[in-house]
């Protein structure tokens, strides 16, 4: 059996002449794999500005680049993935180079901060995609992935620290702050607030305020339980807040909730079509093998074999309950 050897570029016992060969193939390689990456995180930002949202697949994007799909998860273990690189372009490229442009118009410190803080809430207040994606995957990083929006976020960060820490020469903080402690609790306050200039959705509104014409209708694939989900999620993703008002009231005109067999069978169905729209096929296709396996292991109830039927064979989903046909009635 042959054993390939791997030359390391800094030893020294290695000729000068074959290290610097192997440096320069390194330097081709990382310039490809920026520029493969580059063009996947391009795409994405495309089809962000065109559609207003994410609603779009891994292959949409894998089709925009004209890449191949194997070429995707070398670099982006999903469509999650793929968003955070996106966000994290869009603080970098776009938001922090703004910020820093309308900073540098002004010498006083605490003028400086201002301007900063006036510019973000102007940035998540326009319709464009800096605001877009300042407003929509904040929170959601924030709730999923901490680790990853304080890596995205750390230009940004880097940037207030560098106004707090002017402030604090001629201005000093209190003793039980630091520089940093003060700018991150500026950091979320600032963003807290700013993210609350976006519009919010009223469901029993949402005719009314435009909220339909922005997210279209109600996709009936869902029918039962899961349309409010799947139209919570596209609202969302179009730059809207979902609130929760508990002194609302909404009257239900018809009969009364209940379950069976049927409807068991659409919610877990409804489940792999709502994760499918945010990830790849090869996720989707272990998501819907594990709620298969779920249901398959509580087989011994009627109920769950039928579901199990259901998720197993995707011709059958149009069996499912639906709305009715116009002119009928409809969930």
């Amino acid at each position: 059996m042959r054993v390939k050897a791997v030359l390391d570029s800094d030893d020294e016992t290695i000729p000068a002449w074959k290290r610097q060969s192997m440096q320069r193939s390194l330097r081709s390689a990382h310039a490809r794999a920026h520029a493969r990456s580059d063009r996947f995180v391009a795409a994405a930002t495309k089809l962000l500005q065109e559609k207003g949202n994410t609603d779009f697949t891994v292959q949409d994007v894998v089709d925009r680049s004209k890449m191949s799909i194997r070429t995707f998860y070398k670099y982006f273990e999903s469509k999650e993935n793929l968003l955070v690189a996106v966000y994290e372009s869009v603080v970098a490229r776009e938001a922090v180079p703004r910020l820093r442009e309308r900073i540098e118009k002004v010498k006083d410190p605490m003028q400086r901060l201002r301007a900063y803080v006036e510019c973000l809430v102007e940035l998540t207040a326009n319709t464009g995609p800096v605001a877009r994606m300042l407003i929509t995957y904040q929170n959601r990083l924030a709730e999923s992935r901490p680790e990853d929006l304080a890596t995205a976020m750390k230009p940004q960060f880097e940037l207030l620290v560098e106004l707090i820490s002017d402030i604090a020469r001629t201005r000093p903080l209190r003793r039980d702050l630091t520089v940093e402690t003060a700018a991150r609790l500026m950091h979320y306050t600032v963003l807290a607030a700013a993210h609350g200039h976006g519009p919010v959705l009223d469901f029993v509104k949402a005719r009314d305020e435009g909220c339909e014409a922005a997210v279209g209708e109600w996709d009936e694939r869902y029918f039962l339980y899961s349309e409010e989900t799947d139209y919570a999620r596209r609202a969302r993703a179009r730059g809207f807040r979902i609130r929760f008002v508990p002194a609302a009231e909404v009257v239900h005109v018809g009969g009364g909730s209940g379950t069976s067999a049927a409807l068991v069978a659409l919610m877990a169905v409804n489940r792999i079509r709502q994760f499918e729209v945010d990830h790849g096929r090869l996720q989707t296709v272990a998501f819907r093998a594990a709620v298969a396996l779920g249901h398959l292991l509580r087989s011994a109830d009627p109920t769950q074999r039928l579901a199990f039927g259901y998720v197993v064979s995707r011709r059958s989903w149009n069996d499912l309950p639906a709305a009715e046909s116009a002119g009928g009635a409809s969930a």
